[in-house]
Formats: structure tokens, C-alpha cells, sequence
């Protein structure tokens, strides 16, 4: 939790700042400054899915440390990125098991024609 008058450090059971002696009880707390980099990385996790697993990982870290605001937009562009990512290689798993049969079907094919001759 931060001072709203000078931003120094304080905990929930503090009654005045013990930077600037402000008093806690009778202001409100400030807003948490948004991460930007989470939404950034939110947005890329539809378009390049691993530069938006990177920058959300990234961005999921430092709004731990810092006490940011923004965790539901890193944790949605971790989540997006990876179904992204699996369904890619899925994807492209079956297309080369597909690509490899019809490859084996073609040496059949030649090998039964060479065979005859």
C-alpha cells in the first residue's frame, strides 16, 4: 500500500505515514497505476502468439513486484498465448503426420510399379 500524499510505503495498520506523517485514515488510497505492457501483451497474444506469452510472463512478473494494476490482462494474454501456441502445434503435428502418409503411400506406389518391371 502507498501514501496518497507522497507515495512512500505504508501498511494497511498504519495510522499516519511515517515519510511525510500524513494521515491515513482520512484519505482515500490511490488508484494502482495500470501496466502497460500487460495490455500491450493481451493484444499480441491474438496476433503473435509467442511475443505475447513473452511480454505477459514479463508483465505478469512486474506487476508482482511493483503492486500494479493490470494481473487479469497479463493472465488473460499468458492463457490465450498458450491455447494459441498448443492449437498451432497441433495443427501442425496432424499436417505433417498427413503430409508423412501420403509421402509413404507414394514410395509404396513406386516401389510396387519398379517392382513389377
Amino acid at each position: 500500500m502507498k501514501c496518497s500524499v507522497c507515495g512512500g510505503k505504508v501498511y494497511e495498520t498504519d495510522n499516519f505515514c511515517e515519510k511525510c506523517g500524513a494521515d491515513l485514515k482520512v484519505q482515500p488510497p490511490l488508484a494502482k497505476k495500470n501496466d502497460d505492457l500487460a495490455i500491450v501483451g493481451f493484444v499480441l497474444a491474438f496476433i503473435f502468439p509467442l511475443v505475447g506469452l513473452i511480454l505477459s510472463c514479463i508483465s505478469f512478473n512486474k506487476i508482482k513486484k511493483e503492486d500494479l494494476a493490470g494481473k487479469e490482462f497479463a493472465l488473460a494474454g499468458i492463457i490465450i498465448s498458450a491455447a494459441q501456441l498448443g492449437i498451432g502445434l497441433i495443427s501442425s503435428l496432424i499436417g505433417l503426420i498427413g503430409f508423412f502418409e501420403y509421402f509413404i503411400e507414394i514410395i509404396i506406389t513406386l516401389v510396387s510399379i519398379f517392382s513389377q518391371v
